[in-house]
């Protein structure tokens, strides 16, 4: 039994011995962790500042490029202005001369229609003489009847 004790007693011997070193390492891990606070803490702070400086180029960056932007927007709104004038005075040259077209093409339209019911009075008109003539030419004239050499033996009318 007292190989069992002396075992009993290394083992305890090798824990007591382990937790010993293991609070050893961890008493200098925190210390070492105090050591590096005001360091980690400066880095902190290093970074902080990186960031914000960083933050503030892109702004000014973005800053600049819009104001780039607006100013070859100006300056094409300025090429653009006397060709929008000019477009214009020829949108309102074309408004006229579409009117003054409207209104010769209705005139045309209404002379057309005009000379159209002129035309059909007139040949109704001539219609009207035509018979009359014809008319007063068939009293005037008798229409000759000469006999003809056709097997039925119908006479046949000359005018």
């Amino acid at each position: 039994m007292a190989t069992q004790k002396e075992s009993s007693d290394e083992e305890n011997e090798v824990e007591k011995s382990l937790e010993k070193e293991i609070s050893e390492l961890r008493s200098a891990k925190k210390e070492l962790f105090e050591k590096a606070r005001p360091i980690n803490e400066e880095l902190e702070r290093i970074a902080q500042r990186e960031r914000e400086r960083v933050d503030e180029l892109h702004r000014l960056s973005t800053k600049r490029h819009d104001r780039q932007k607006y100013q070859q927007t100006v300056q094409r709104l300025v090429e653009l202005e006397p060709e929008l004038q000019h477009v214009k005075c020829e949108n309102a040259k074309l408004s006229d001369t579409n009117k003054k077209l409207k209104q010769s093409l209705d005139q045309a339209t209404k002379n057309s229609r005009m000379q159209k019911q002129k035309i059909a009075e007139l040949e109704g008109i001539v219609a009207d003489r035509a018979l009359q003539l014809a008319a007063a030419a068939a009293q005037h004239e008798k229409p000759e009847i000469r006999p003809t050499d056709n097997s039925y033996g119908t006479a046949e009318t000359v005018a």
